[in-house]
């Protein structure tokens, strides 16, 4: 994964909030390990020859925990959603603001629309970037 310095000097403010996403996803790390144990612990008792209702106690703690671990997700994946569009919105902010400190010479020679059309764009790459660098490795050649 790549890690860029300038980039990460932009999220001042937001690191509370990236990290308590970190350890949000982090908690489900025992809840799938505890998810895992029990249904191995249910498999066991199939193959023992227990009956439904001699594991259905442990497949009801499965299915909580399969819930538990569903909220802690969810609750993750928020946080990480709106941690990213506030930054999102601040370079948004801070690239309009350079711009606009530039004057019309740069940008006299070319279309508005296309101007604009390259920083929104760009920020939404950094942003897919960032989703592919966390999830999966390298971003799919047809998503850039």
């Amino acid at each position: 994964m790549y890690f860029d310095v300038r980039l990460f000097a932009l999220t001042v403010g937001l690191r509370g909030r990236i990290l308590l996403a970190a350890l949000v996803g982090l908690a489900g790390l025992p809840l799938n390990l505890a998810r895992l144990a029990l249904s191995g612990v249910v498999i066991a008792g199939v193959i023992r020859g227990q009956t439904l209702a001699e594991v259905a106690p442990t497949i009801g703690l499965v299915a909580l925990l399969i819930a538990a671990r569903g909220l802690v997700g969810l609750w993750k994946e928020e946080i990480a959603n709106k941690t990213g569009a506030e930054m999102k919105v601040r370079l948004r902010e801070r690239l309009y603001r350079h711009v606009l400190a530039l004057g019309p010479g740069p940008i006299d020679q070319q279309r508005s629309g296309s101007v604009v059309l390259s920083l929104v764009d760009g920020v939404e790459m950094l942003d897919l970037r960032a989703v592919y660098a966390v999830r999966s490795g390298p971003v799919p050649q047809d998503q850039l």
